[in-house]
């Protein structure tokens, strides 16, 4: 049985959040540590914009460390 359920949002993360992830040491380790995840996979994770950046658990601990907001960590989708 799994400890975790991968949850995702609808909504794309914005480039912004990958950025800050590969730039920011300390807030990498913070939330590879909520997350259960390698430091540097959380990295590889950023630079390939993976899937894993929108898992809850993942937005969750970046909201935590960084208090962004959701404007802030999703891209906008405008509506013709």
């Amino acid at each position: 049985m799994k400890e975790r359920t991968n949850i995702a949002n609808p909504t794309k993360i914005n480039s912004k959040v990958s950025r800050k992830i590969q730039e920011d040491y300390e807030l990498r380790l913070a939330i590879a540590g909520d997350i259960k995840m390698r430091e540097s996979a959380l990295y590889m994770a950023a630079y390939r914009n993976s899937k894993v950046l929108e898992n809850y658990f993942f937005i969750e601990s970046f909201r935590k460390h960084t208090g962004w907001e959701n404007e802030e960590i999703f891209e906008i989708e405008i509506s013709e």
